[in-house]
């Protein structure tokens, strides 16, 4: 693990971020965004604040249903599984590609969707007055980046990259209010509401009885009373059923003329970098969230589920083998990706070698010799500390340490005059 210090100067510096472990990272960023250090260790996150806590469930809560979850695609069969299909909003199209879509097969309103990250929308009211290339353009991006890449989400990193369609939501009074209700271990404990995000972007926060809250998060608190919905009690029911499996999610839903429309499920909110008014909310609903709920392997129910899902892998030992190798190796073709961690073709076709190797009876290191002698060195996510390499790995530090002596240098020459 690196010193703060050099955490924080290779954060600072985008094309060196690489060169930091995936805590180290998380750290840097934590500290930048939110001005104090956290540590994280497999039990839990010091000091144990909800920001906290989510930056813990990134590296350590890693329960394979997030990525569905998160998944904007994927969640409709959850969703129409644990609370039915009829609070689901209508789907147009789902496409691979952005070329394949046909603006002109969607009615006038719409929204699109990378499936794969967050914020990644694009909604249009009217059709006709949409610029098609830029959309485009748009979300080729989306689909050519790992939304995992930018943050260290963890439930992003493997979702299959796509472009969903669905309808544009409005009331019939023009308004169309949304609920984020906060679970904790499937309990909905905290009701979101955003107000006025287009000007003066306020937010304020209701209990299940709807009861206003004291406290605030990142934006300004609304002061005026919200309406309670007219279908609280149906949406708390479906919050209850979404976020069961979870120590926490946040479940978004909207209310559509007095009826329950699904938005999505998010697992860190904010990215775990959003600041509480007063701050020891931060605290107090860190202190809800219980990290072992959910993956606690003497609760018979969960034993069971991971005994299920550990059946197709009775056949294939070679596979945490495998996956280790390829975190050693880095992608040719990708920025900063392990072989691991890439979902380009190079990288699939560099799996299926290692995999090939392994049925050989190969050795890790002979597995890893055999990539060394068709790429070099370059292709080794730690590249052995010599020659070249080592002045590689020492450029950073050095220029560090160059800049700390040229700065201090100045100070002393400015007292001196």
């Amino acid at each position: 693990m690196a010193s703060n210090f050099l955490k924080q100067s290779l954060f600072r510096i985008k094309p060196l971020r690489f060169l930091l472990s995936e805590t180290d990272y998380i750290e840097a960023m934590f500290y930048r965004r939110m001005g104090y250090d956290i540590t994280i260790s497999p039990d839990r996150p010091t000091p144990p604040t909800f920001n906290a806590k989510l930056q813990w469930m990134k590296l350590y809560y890693r329960n394979p249903l997030m990525t569905l979850c998160a998944d904007k695609y994927a969640v409709r069969k959850f969703v129409d599984e644990k609370a039915g299909s009829h609070i689901l909003n209508e789907l147009y199209g789902v496409f691979e590609s952005a070329d394949e879509i046909d603006f002109n097969s969607f009615p006038q309103s719409f929204v699109l969707k990378a499936t794969h990250g967050s914020g990644w929308n694009i909604i249009v009211k009217n059709q006709p007055e949409l610029d098609t290339e830029e959309a485009r353009s748009r979300m080729r991006k989306w689909l050519a980046t790992n939304y995992y890449d930018k943050q260290k989400e963890w439930c992003y990193k493997d979702i299959p990259p796509k472009i969903v369609c669905e309808r544009y939501l409005q009331a019939k009074n023009g308004l169309l209010p949304d609920y984020k209700f906060f679970c904790f271990g499937g309990k909905p404990l905290f009701i979101q509401v955003d107000t006025d995000r287009f000007t003066e972007h306020k937010r304020c926060f209701y209990n299940p009885d709807w009861e206003k809250q004291e406290f605030g998060l990142k934006y300004p608190l609304y002061e005026k009373d919200v309406e309670k919905p007219q279908c609280l009690n149906e949406m708390l029911e479906i919050a209850r059923a979404l976020s069961a499996p979870f120590p926490f999610a946040r479940v978004d839903l909207y209310e559509v003329n007095g009826k329950p429309v699904f938005g999505e499920i998010t697992l860190y909110p904010g990215n775990g970098l959003e600041r509480f008014s007063p701050e020891r909310w931060d605290a107090k609903l860190g202190g809800l969230i219980k990290p072992e709920y959910g993956y606690n392997m003497k609760n018979p129910a969960f034993l069971l589920l991971f005994l299920l899902l550990c059946v197709p892998a009775f056949g294939e030992t070679n596979t945490g083998r495998e996956d280790a190798i390829a975190e050693k190796l880095m992608c040719p073709v990708c920025a900063g990706q392990s072989v691991a961690e890439s979902n380009s073709e190079l990288a699939h076709d560099m799996r299926k070698i290692i995999r090939a190797q392994i049925k050989q009876e190969k050795s890790d290191e002979e597995i890893i010799l055999w990539f060394r002698g068709k790429y070099g060195d370059g292709i080794l996510a730690k590249p052995p500390m010599g020659g070249f390499n080592l002045v590689v790995w020492l450029l950073p530090l050095a220029a560090l340490l160059t800049g700390a002596a040229f700065a201090a240098g100045h100070i002393r020459r400015n007292m001196r005059k």
